[in-house]
């Protein structure tokens, strides 16, 4: 017999608690004790819905929050985890419609999450749970950082919970008692940030760099830039009406705040910048791998060449120059932190915020530490 394509969704037993609960339009609705008249008086309502606005999620749940939710002692740690998951796919995006990173920063917390307690209830999941998961993530020798980091995401999706009616508030107020783990404490510790990057050592690099990723590292060092912001510049972006040209990218990091960004070029980043512009297409990323090596542009098999250059790949670039030529390793990441210093030296912190583009003076504080300059001359004339 052909399969049926067109039935209608029917309710299913949630074992735990004994509710009876219906998928409609990739949403989990419960809709009370499991055989009884409230589910299915319920059911007939959203069903009806459903098929009244064509097979959509019913009206009542067009918001993110669930419009009926599910007793907290139903909601075990992997239907939260799977909520939350659908949300965060749709949430962490730009505004082209492009995933970003975190949602896949979420992935690797999600899966233990659910691999160690799973069929637990979301009401059970306390501080001493929580420390638990951290002792784990001790024992499997991540860094400290990153243990710090994956336990702000567990409390981050409880948050979410809360936000959704699908966790008590208590239990999120008790998860945030645990305090981050401190160096020495526990976990891999890392060498963190390696600060600015001298000229002297970017200069002896370049020559190891193909034409086109030497001028990104040249203006990525003078305009302190983010490498994905270079990475995805056209020629569109760009008003050379005056001096200093700025260029405004269509996708950055602080987008998603309604914030906007501007990039300014002086005249080295300009002359770096001025023989690689596409006037004729505007709309084309300026940094392609197309353009840094023609046999890209031939190439077959199941992965053609991208368009754009992804952090990865600009970075194992960088690694194979600075073997070619034999310096002493760093990082794009440093080029910022570079450019931080020398506005923070010539300029004023607040200059220097607007240039970068941090929300914050306290972030541009953060990649400016190593500008010293100032305290090592008050300390020459009264030390």
């Amino acid at each position: 017999m052909p399969r049926l394509t067109h039935c209608l969704p029917v309710p299913r037993l949630h074992k735990p608690s004994g509710q009876a609960r219906l998928r409609l339009a990739g949403r989990e609705y419960w809709l009370g004790p499991f055989g009884s008249s409230e589910a299915e008086q319920k059911y007939d309502v959203l069903v009806g819905s459903y098929l009244a606005s064509g097979r959509r999620a019913p009206v009542s749940q067009v918001s993110e929050a669930p419009a009926l939710s599910p007793p907290l002692d139903a909601v075990t740690v992997t239907v939260l985890v799977a909520d939350f998951w659908d949300w965060a796919q749709v949430h962490y995006r730009r505004p082209d419609g492009t995933p970003t990173r975190e949602a896949d920063n979420f992935r690797a917390v999600l899966r233990r999450l659910r691999r160690r307690y799973g069929t637990l209830p979301v009401t059970a999941f306390g501080p001493a749970r929580l420390l638990e998961l951290r002792t784990g993530l001790v024992r499997e020798n991540l860094a400290r950082r990153t243990i710090n980091g994956m336990v702000r995401r567990v409390r981050q999706v409880f948050r979410w919970g809360v936000a959704r009616e699908l966790v008590p508030a208590e239990v999120l107020s008790r998860l945030e008692a645990v305090e981050p783990l401190q160096p020495g404490r526990g976990g891999r510790e890392t060498s963190g940030s390696r600060g600015p990057v001298a000229w002297s050592l970017v200069e002896a690099t370049l020559p190891a760099l193909p034409p086109l990723l030497r001028a990104f590292v040249v203006i990525a060092y003078h305009t302190g830039a983010r490498r994905l912001e270079l990475a995805r510049l056209t020629t569109g972006m760009l008003d050379r009406s005056g001096d200093v040209w700025v260029a405004t990218p269509a996708s950055h990091k602080t987008a998603h705040k309604g914030r906007g960004r501007k990039i300014y070029l002086g005249p080295r980043a300009q002359e770096a910048l001025a023989p690689w512009l596409l006037p004729d297409a505007p709309s084309e990323p300026i940094f392609s791998p197309r353009r840094a090596d023609r046999r890209q542009v031939g190439r077959k098999g199941e992965r053609p060449p991208g368009r754009f250059y992804g952090r990865s790949s600009l970075d194992q670039a960088l690694r194979r120059a600075v073997t070619r030529a034999g310096v002493e390793p760093w990082t794009l990441g440093q080029l910022r932190h570079a450019a931080a210093v020398r506005l923070t030296d010539a300029a004023d912190l607040e200059a220097a915020r607007q240039a970068l583009g941090h929300s914050t003076a306290a972030m541009t504080r953060h990649y400016a530490s190593a500008a010293d300059a100032h305290a090592v001359d008050v300390l020459r004339r009264i030390g």
